[in-house]
């Protein structure tokens, strides 16, 4: 076939071929697709800093859509969904740079348009309390716990053992939860990490976090009332480095070959929150 006098669009609509994945409303959202037997995945993926929310047409049809997460690693079926005899349109909330695959491999017909593929929290607790920080002495932080009244940023801190500091740092605080209801998940919400966290309540391992958005499932490890919350935070070499650079040579015990250029300041380092916990139903 020979196409002329026309754009690209107008012969693909010739030819009635859809777009692998048409998303409306958004400029920032990349996608990859790869078929497989019996279904497709796709990977999706926000790249701004805003909260997106979309509605996306995928070229398969005849299958129900699941959202894979995975960094909590868990799978939940998408029930808003509409279909074509060739599209299937997915309602979406992609947080701040937040990516998830798009999984379709069971049959499906019709969706429910009157549910939420992202329910908002039926409650919310804020964690407030003052942290106490424990840093590691022999990475030369502090030789002594420090108490954080308010979440701060390491680079912005006073105290150079904190200002300089690279390594593991241990936050503790506790949280009143209530009562805890059946059929409700619990939502650890860490706000910004800098650079890896992992999260311990009541002193089970529930996940980590290396990507927005810094949230981890608790369900399995909260209780009604009071509750103890353990983050363990881990930030690069950069600012030990460039604190090692203002010291006499004999004084330094950091050595990179390429090194970081202190002209370009210090790197936001630590649990920088707001730290929330969300319920949803």
């Amino acid at each position: 076939m020979v196409i002329s006098g026309m754009d690209m669009q107008q012969a693909f609509d010739l030819i009635n071929l859809v777009p692998d994945l048409k998303i409306t409303r958004s400029d920032s959202v990349l996608f990859i697709h790869r078929a497989v037997p019996g279904g497709a995945i796709y990977f999706i993926s926000n790249q701004k800093n805003r909260t997106v929310n979309i509605t996306a047409a995928f070229r398969i049809a005849g299958k129900r859509p699941e959202w894979w997460n995975a960094v909590m690693g868990s799978v939940r079926d998408l029930p808003s969904f509409s279909q074509t005899l060739t599209t299937t349109s997915v309602p979406l909330t992609l947080a701040p740079f937040e990516s998830a695959f798009i999984i379709f491999s069971n049959e499906a017909i019709k969706g429910d348009t009157s549910k939420s593929n992202f329910p908002k929290p039926q409650r919310t607790i804020e964690v407030t309390k003052p942290w106490v920080v424990q840093f590691d002495h022999k990475m030369r932080g502090p030789d002594k716990p420090v108490v954080f009244s308010t979440l701060t940023d390491w680079s912005l801190h006073p105290n150079d053992s904190i200002k300089y500091y690279s390594g593991t740092a241990f936050y503790h605080t506790t949280f009143d939860a209530g009562p805890v209801l059946k059929g409700e998940k619990y939502v650890l919400d860490l706000g910004m990490v800098k650079a890896i966290a992992k999260v311990t309540v009541n002193g089970m391992e529930v996940g980590g976090v290396w990507t927005p958005p810094y949230q981890v499932d608790i369900t399995r490890a909260i209780k009604p009332g009071v509750n103890s919350l353990e983050v363990k935070v881990v930030n690069t070499w950069v600012n030990r480095l460039i604190g090692d650079s203002m010291l006499p040579a004999g004084e330094r015990k950091t050595f990179a070959y390429v090194h970081p250029d202190p002209g370009n300041g210090l790197e936001s380092s630590g649990l920088l929150g707001p730290v929330e916990i969300e319920m949803i139903k």
